[in-house]
């Protein structure tokens, strides 16, 4: 695993200003492709968010690798394409409303007291059930889709317990989630 921080600062001067130019993180991804005996006239493309660091003809990683993998043309990442994307799906209100129940359910009812999760915990062991997965509710996360989906997914498989009765979960979970 590529940590680009470490290995940009380990081109630094000790203690000068780590600079995450796309030059900078270009040759670390480079480093690491070496590392790894790539070949890179095998690659035929590369994928980054739309970051000028990352995609900038000019002076992006895109561009840096570029010269060195001639084939490897730049394509914003379709992953990233898809969190933009259902992150305008918020705009609906009534998906709006139960993220809000979601992130105050598990902010205000439970990140902010360990006693409340210790309790959720421990009523979710005793019911020793091997469908739910969970044992805690999950912080809703503005800019990863798949992220908030795991959360609310999390949020209606333990809402029973959330509301103190694990019969609630399926007369009121369609209605929140």
């Amino acid at each position: 695993m590529l940590d680009l921080v470490r290995d940009v600062a380990d081109d630094c001067e000790p203690h000068s200003e780590k600079k995450l130019s796309g030059v900078a993180i270009g040759d670390a991804i480079l480093r690491q492709i070496s590392k790894l005996d790539l070949d890179l006239s095998q690659c035929v493309a590369q994928c980054y968010d739309g970051a000028s660091a990352m995609a900038s003809e000019r002076v992006g990683v895109a561009a840096h690798i570029l010269q060195q993998a001639e084939l490897a043309d730049y394509f914003h990442c379709m992953a990233h394409w898809m969190n933009l994307s259902a992150s305008q799906a918020v705009k609906v209100a009534a998906i709006r409303s139960a993220q809000t129940v979601v992130r105050r359910s598990c902010f205000i009812l439970f990140r902010t007291s360990a006693k409340k999760t210790a309790v959720l915990k421990q009523c979710i062991e005793d019911a020793d059930d091997t469908r739910i997965t969970k044992r805690q509710l999950i912080s809703l996360c503005e800019t990863r889709f798949l992220e908030r989906h795991t959360a609310v997914v999390t949020f209606r498989q333990l809402f029973g317990f959330v509301a103190g009765d694990q019969n609630v979960e399926q007369r009121h979970c369609s209605a929140i989630c």
